[in-house]
């Protein structure tokens, strides 16, 4: 119904995941809503995705080179920031990659988490984050204090 909302008539086919993924294959889809579980903590970790020639890079896939000038860009980033021990420059890398990826929109993000995290009022430092870990990311930082109740 949203989708109507703004102009576009969606029919729905559920398919089991075998079919879905030989659909995807041999490229006979006009979009596919799929649920794709990624490391929050390192873009790196990503690469199968952010690559041209990943093999879950979904939109031109099965690519030797790159097929367009944006691909071939987020490939030289993604490599530098991988490359890179520099934490504020690989966040910079990465973010212009989200920008590339923003203007030439390849993939809709539908779903953000809604995350519940329950910690013991003992834990101090914590810097909840909508990444996974989400309270672990700064571990070295955290601390315990008072007696066990």
């Amino acid at each position: 119904e949203q989708l109507r909302q703004v102009g576009l008539t969606v029919d729905v086919v559920a398919i089991d995941a075998g079919a879905l993924f030989k659909r995807y294959a041999e490229g006979d889809f006009d979009s596919v809503y799929y649920g794709v579980q990624t490391s929050a903590t390192d873009p790196g970790l990503n690469s199968a995705f952010w690559l041209s020639s990943g093999s879950f890079h979904f939109w031109n896939p099965n690519q030797k080179a790159p097929e367009t000038e944006w691909e071939a860009r987020i490939d030289a980033l993604m490599q530098q920031q991988a490359a890179t021990p520099d934490l504020s420059e690989r966040q910079r890398l990465f973010a212009e990659v989200q920008s590339i990826f923003e203007v030439h929109l390849p993939a809709i993000y539908f779903v953000a988490p809604k995350v519940t995290l329950a910690v013991s009022t003992r834990v101090i430092n914590l810097q909840p984050v909508p990444q996974i870990p989400q309270l672990l990311w700064n571990a070295e930082s955290l601390a315990v204090t008072g007696p066990r109740r």
